[in-house]
């Protein structure tokens, strides 16, 4: 009777990780609402030491047109000092924002982002070793043990005996002992996966809103229109010094988004064996 093939298995399991698509995050959202907490007129331009007088709303001001603490013309500080009160006006930073987080975004090559977990692309897994084991002819007497002697054994096989799942050799099939796994495909588990897309806190946003001043007492006749923001203070000089300052508003604020740093995408877990398709080879030594 001539040979058979009985079982081909696969040891030696070699992987790689493969590519996760890259993640990112969507600009954060937010609001702003409050209001410098002081605006001061300056007898002294900005970076020069003067007499500052309080320039703000009344209680509660929302930065609609107001004429409170307005300076009349050519008012002086002190008073009889020859020194014009209005050479300035220094505005402290708007209030930070208030920012919700990012959502964090998958970012695939060649399509539009979506929200959830990256996949991974790349090579599978490899086997170095094959193993494969033949059948002998058995007697034609089933009461009877036959086992046909290849003399000699063709290179790299040997007198082995093999059992599903993984075990211990027992004397003297314990000279070479070898565990390998009946499909090139089952045989491993593939854990493989990329972690998920995460967003940092937002960081670099702020606020900006203008502040206006007017000579009249009813926001009508512009002396100056400001910029300012939640990141620093602003001072500005007054064109005409010692001119009437009636009134004044500030503008809603308005939220100007920073980023959030994505993390995530990163290549986990790993390719193992699995046992449930093992196959243990025991084999005796070379001429046994």
């Amino acid at each position: 009777m001539d040979l058979g093939l009985r079982t081909r298995a696969f040891a030696d399991l070699e992987w790689e990780y493969g590519t996760c698509e890259p993640c990112g995050c969507k600009k954060p959202t937010g609001s702003c609402t409050t209001l410098p907490e002081s605006i001061k007129v300056r007898a002294a331009l900005c970076g020069q030491q003067g007499t500052a007088l309080p320039f703000g709303g009344p209680a509660e001001w929302d930065g609609s047109c107001t004429s409170a603490n307005a300076i009349p013309a050519g008012a002086q500080c002190p008073a009889g000092s020859g020194t014009l009160c209005a050479q300035s006006i220094a505005v402290s930073p708007l209030g930070p924002p208030m920012e919700d987080g990012c959502e964090p975004v998958v970012i695939p090559a060649e399509k539009p982002p979506h929200v959830g977990t990256p996949s991974m692309s790349g090579p599978t897994w490899t086997w170095k070793t094959h193993a494969i084991s033949c059948y002998l002819p058995t007697c034609e007497d089933p009461k009877e043990a036959c086992v046909r002697t290849l003399a000699p054994l063709p290179e790299g096989f040997a007198h082995c005996i093999s059992l599903p799942g993984i075990h211990a050799c027992p004397e003297p099939w314990n000279a070479k002992e070898l565990v390998a796994y009946d499909d090139d495909t089952a045989g491993a588990a593939d854990g493989r996966a990329c972690t998920a897309c995460e967003c940092g806190a937002p960081v670099g946003g702020g606020c900006l809103a203008r502040v206006r001043t007017f000579q009249d007492d009813a926001c009508s006749k512009l002396m100056s229109d400001v910029e300012i923001s939640s990141f620093v203070e602003q001072c500005s000089n007054v064109a005409l010094p010692g001119l009437a300052i009636g009134s004044k508003e500030i503008t809603p604020p308005e939220y100007i988004p920073g980023a959030c740093a994505s993390s995530g995408g990163e290549p986990t877990g790993a390719v193992v064996p699995n046992p449930e398709h093992a196959v243990t080879f025991c084999c005796k030594a070379p001429g046994e």
